[in-house]
């Protein structure tokens, strides 16, 4: 399935990662973030971006509310499950840790736009899910440049037509 912002999403966007950057600069808290390529605004922007299509696809609401410290990694409830949505330019669903798969499930979703022009093009892919059971028991470990993380693939997710008829596996 294929996701275009609205001009009101994407006004929510980047209004949600000013309020974000503020509240950093505000209390001193140091990004932890992982594209070298990009900058924390942009990865920012891309992921929140991400999370409103992919809450939109599960047909719930994003949360949109900046935390210091950030959220505790939930980013919705659908279909009697919490959900963490991850946004990347790659065809796999990525975490750094087992740890940080906390939710219920998670939705994998692609970026397809150039990552410095998400804004002027907010299409993405929402590719499919996991849950947390089955994507521990069956991911592999990859080293991106940074360290191994956890992968699945994203032809091992339950892709979303299947999952809106059927639930996730």
């Amino acid at each position: 399935m294929i996701y275009t912002l609205t001009e009101q999403e994407v006004w929510a966007a980047n209004d949600w990662v000013e309020r974000k950057l503020r509240v950093k600069d505000t209390h001193d808290i140091r990004d932890k973030k992982f594209d070298r390529n990009n900058t924390s605004q942009g990865v920012s922007l891309i992921g929140i971006m991400g999370e409103i299509a992919g809450c939109r696809a599960l047909r719930t609401e994003p949360n949109l509310q900046v935390m210091i410290g950030g959220d505790d990694g939930r980013d919705c409830k659908a279909f009697g499950l919490s959900w963490q949505i991850k946004t990347s330019g790659l065809r796999a669903l990525i975490f750094n840790s087992a740890g940080d798969f906390v939710a219920d499930a998670a939705l994998l979703v692609r970026h397809l736009a150039d990552k410095h022009s998400v804004a002027d093009d907010p299409t993405f892919e929402i590719i499919g899910g996991v849950s947390r059971k089955r994507f521990l028991r069956t991911h592999f470990l990859h080293d991106y440049g940074y360290g191994e993380r956890l992968v699945l693939n994203a032809d091992d997710l339950t892709p979303l037509d299947k999952m809106l008829s059927g639930g996730v596996r």
